[in-house]
């Protein structure tokens, strides 16, 4: 949703758009929930290196400065932040996984899929192990797009989902011209590995694809116009 609104912004440069998505922000980062503050970040971080806009830097360093003087005067949004960079644990009580036990849940899915590496242990296999037996005592809920990856189908799935990905950002830069649309398009790609990694699958590539279909065409239709504006212009 993040993206989308920052699509109204990039276009139709409103102030509503601007409080709209400072709202998203905000409900984010008081929310507590740490993949989604990491693939915001991620993401635009991304763009604004990407797209390499003075105003928007600008933008981002004002937000960031914000954003660091609520941390610190507040203890639970600086144990939020801690804990991203806390390997062991112990610097935060912030609870969820660590970087020390996503590791170990990496070693994990390799341990399980033993023997197995290329293709895994068959479409749909962590679906049908949550339903048979709960909980994986070292995966727990597969709580990474990289662990069912692996688990469903080896190094060869994961091949396949980067080139998925891979033909997506080619995709777009077939069908748009300006470099900025392109670069919002990549963004909500990256929102999507970024969460999904931190996470899990749990159907969230069905929401990705309703909201990457969506923004594809909106910006299709808005250069549309653009382009139909110039040509009455010209006329």
């Amino acid at each position: 949703m993040t993206v989308v609104i920052g699509f109204y912004i990039y276009k139709e440069k409103k102030i509503g758009y601007f409080g709209l998505a400072a709202l998203l922000l905000f409900n984010l980062l008081i929310s507590g929930v740490r993949t989604g503050i990491a693939a915001i970040v991620i993401c635009g971080t991304y763009y604004l290196l990407r797209s390499r806009q003075f105003k928007l830097i600008v933008f981002a360093v004002a937000v960031i400065l914000v954003g660091f003087t609520l941390v610190n005067v507040n203890k639970d949004l600086s144990n939020i932040v801690t804990s991203f960079t806390d390997i062991s644990g112990s610097k935060s009580n912030v609870k969820g996984s660590t970087i020390a036990m996503r590791l170990d849940q990496l070693q994990g899915a390799m341990n399980e899929i033993k023997g197995r590496e290329m293709y895994g242990k068959g479409y749909g296999w962590t679906s049908y192990y949550q339903l048979k037996h709960g909980d994986h005592p070292v995966l727990l809920a597969f709580e990474s797009l990289i662990f069912v990856v692996l688990c469903n189908s080896g190094i060869l799935g994961m091949f396949i989902w980067l080139l998925f990905f891979l033909m997506l950002f080619k995709l777009q830069r077939k069908i748009l011209k300006a470099k900025a649309d392109v670069y919002l398009m990549d963004t909500i790609i990256v929102v999507y590995v970024a969460y999904a990694t931190g996470t899990g699958e749990y159907g969230y590539i069905e929401i990705f694809s309703i909201y990457y279909v969506f923004l594809m065409c909106s910006l299709i239709n808005v250069n549309k116009i653009k382009q139909q504006n110039q040509t009455e212009i010209y006329e």
